[in-house]
């Protein structure tokens, strides 16, 4: 009969005897994911080796034009800017008087904060507008101050100011007339004229030459002086004018008009040009007086 120690052994060799147990069985979900992944990978890297040009992200980045360029006024002050600030202060100043100027100074301020390049031709203006103008020294000088700040920010305001101011001197030839005026005579008798060959009588001064008007003005102004058909029509468009300002018309569209219809006719190089230049601007302003007085108030 077998004993404690033999039932043992015996239940150990059974277990060794018996075939081995069947290894666990894998799931079939990871398998089957961790396939396609590899899949994917390589046929990423082939595309990627495959690729004509090396893969770029800076497509990913936005990218943006470079800012415009400030535009600023010249460093320094523009002798032709003050020359034809004062040939449009004159014709401003005829056509419309004290009311015209100080519109058209107001409307070249407002077109210096677009364009800063036009400081020197309004600051003129203004300077010369103010000589006919009852207005505060204060409010004039901080009103020029101000625009050169915002076209010069970095430049002296007073320096600017007072170049413009000496261009406008030699344009109005003021600069000139003084140092032409003759000094006042001594208080002792003038000395005698030196003269080479005492015996030889005095030659009479050579006639000068009556100096015509039209003489030294622009191009357009020298051929409207020559002619009288144009100095007609250039009456007629004055007139006009004044009915449109008469009739209600807006003043700041009608002499922003004028002002682009001056540039035309100073580039004007016949008397043909120029007579219809007049008769179009004649048509515009009676247009603008026609369209003021059947237009009913807002």
């Amino acid at each position: 009969m077998p004993g404690p120690a033999d039932v043992w052994w015996d239940d150990l060799r059974q277990e060794a005897e018996l075939p081995p147990a069947p290894p666990p069985a894998r799931r079939k979900a990871p398998l089957v994911a961790g396939a396609l992944a590899a899949v994917a990978l390589s046929g990423g890297l082939a595309w990627w080796f495959a690729s004509p040009s090396e893969p770029s992200f800076q497509n990913q980045i936005e990218v943006r034009p470079p800012p415009a360029p400030t535009r600023l006024a010249g460093p320094t002050a523009d002798a032709e800017q003050v020359r034809r600030a004062y040939e449009e202060f004159g014709l401003v100043y005829a056509n419309s008087g004290p009311e015209g100027l100080a519109r058209f100074a107001e409307s070249c301020a407002q077109s210096l904060r677009g364009d800063p390049r036009i400081l020197d031709f309004c600051l003129a203006f203004d300077l010369f507008t103010g000589a006919v103008r009852d207005e505060p020294a204060g409010k004039s000088g901080a009103r020029r101050l101000a625009m050169v700040q915002a076209a010069m920010p970095d430049a002296d305001p007073d320096a600017r100011i007072a170049e413009v101011q000496r261009l406008m001197r030699d344009v109005t030839g003021i600069a000139r007339a003084a140092e032409t005026t003759p000094a006042a005579p001594s208080s002792g008798p003038p000395a005698p004229a030196a003269r080479s060959d005492a015996s030889a009588p005095p030659r009479p001064a050579p006639a000068r030459k009556a100096a015509s008007p039209c003489r030294g003005l622009p191009t357009a102004d020298r051929l409207v002086c020559q002619s009288p058909t144009l100095k007609v029509q250039d009456r007629r468009m004055k007139a006009a004018y004044e009915r449109a300002l008469a009739a209600g018309a807006d003043p700041l569209a009608i002499d922003r008009g004028q002002a682009e219809w001056r540039a035309q006719r100073e580039a004007a190089g016949s008397r043909a040009e120029l007579a219809d230049l007049y008769a179009r601007r004649v048509r515009e302003l009676n247009a603008a007086a026609e369209a003021a007085r059947t237009t009913p108030p807002t």
